[in-house]
């Protein structure tokens, strides 16, 4: 891993998928307030407008909720402490809604659930290294909080499609270190990135989180000895 080049790969992969993509956390409290003051505006038109206007902001909501509880690592972390908040805000503006009355880690799994529900193996498969490769490009530009979103996203992706989808299903899916040292040599690789911001990543991830260099250093030298052995 020290030596990763620097140079521009050939091939690039672009993916056009969006799912699991989600707003810079810190634009919501500017983005709901204006969601609000259009809605307080549309309530004098006519009621299928406005039904339809708070339908869209119900799911901006539900996102909301799913995308901060995720940002956390503990129940008193202020993303789960924000996370609630957004899910009483839910329940209170829409309190018919069935859904809304679970608990919020019930919630949070039900929406985990319903969105890689439609994922075939390849797009999963592609989605979780898509998260990884965003996760390590938010570290390297120090936007910790957003990093560790992403990595939590591409870990509850990996667990749920193992628990949800068939055995032979699962056995096309990558085991989750691998795909988490593929995705850090396609960061690498990506020459669309600067040369030292590729570098500086390397030098974080050793010195701030030795246990996930090492599992690197691990998957590195098992694909080593796997290229060494003689093929039938």
């Amino acid at each position: 891993m020290e030596n990763a080049p620097q140079t521009a790969d050939s091939k690039q992969l672009i993916m056009n998928q969006d799912i699991f993509m989600r707003p810079d956390l810190r634009m919501f409290e500017s983005y709901n307030r204006a969601m609000l003051a259009v809605l307080e505006k549309y309530k004098v038109l006519k009621e299928s407008t406005y039904d339809a206007m708070r339908n869209g902001y119900r799911n901006m909501l539900k996102n909301a909720v799913l995308s901060f509880y995720q940002a956390g690592s503990y129940y008193e972390d202020a993303h789960r402490r924000q996370a609630q908040k957004i899910y009483d805000q839910l329940r209170e503006s829409f309190p018919d809604i069935e859904d809304f009355k679970d608990p919020l880690v019930v919630f949070v799994r039900k929406r985990l659930y319903e969105e890689i529900e439609t994922l075939g193996i390849f797009n999963a498969r592609e989605i979780i290294l898509m998260l990884l490769r965003e996760a390590y490009f938010r570290y390297a530009v120090h936007d910790d909080n957003e990093a560790f979103a992403r990595e939590k996203w591409a870990e509850e992706a990996f667990k749920i499609y193992k628990e949800k989808f068939s055995d032979v299903d699962r056995v096309k899916l990558l085991e989750f270190p691998r795909m988490r040292y593929l995705a850090l040599q396609d960061f690498l690789y990506d020459w669309q990135y600067p040369p030292n911001l590729r570098r500086n990543l390397l030098g974080r991830i050793k010195i701030e989180r030795p246990d996930l260099y090492k599992k690197l250093e691990l998957q590195e030298e098992l694909l080593r000895k796997q290229k060494q052995q003689p093929q039938d």
